[in-house]
């Protein structure tokens, strides 16, 4: 809502900016995943890929948005996993976590 008023773009960071974006998207990513769970009857969701690699911000976020929706919505809760994967092309190495 700030961001209507000249001024307040005028005295914008871009940093802050780019977390605003980062934190509204984390977010919609959150609510669709837990309404399609909920309405799939499922409990657990697994999240992979590079986008949450190193990314603790959006971790964070996640799981914030879940404990919200599990609230709001009569208490479903689901768990939450992560899978990240690294993969080293001079070594040809693998490495995956899997954090619950």
């Amino acid at each position: 809502g700030k961001m209507v008023k000249p001024e307040a773009r005028e005295s914008a960071r871009k940093e802050d900016l780019a977390r605003s974006c980062l934190v509204t998207v984390t977010n919609n990513i959150a609510s669709i995943a837990y309404l399609h769970a909920r309405l799939s009857g499922i409990n657990r969701i697994i999240f992979a890929g590079s986008f949450l690699a190193g990314n603790e911000i959006c971790i964070r976020m996640l799981a914030y948005a879940f404990d919200f929706w599990s609230k709001v919505c009569n208490n479903y809760s689901l768990k939450i996993c992560y899978l990240f994967y690294y993969y080293c092309v001079d070594k040809q190495i693998l490495s995956v976590l899997f954090i619950f």
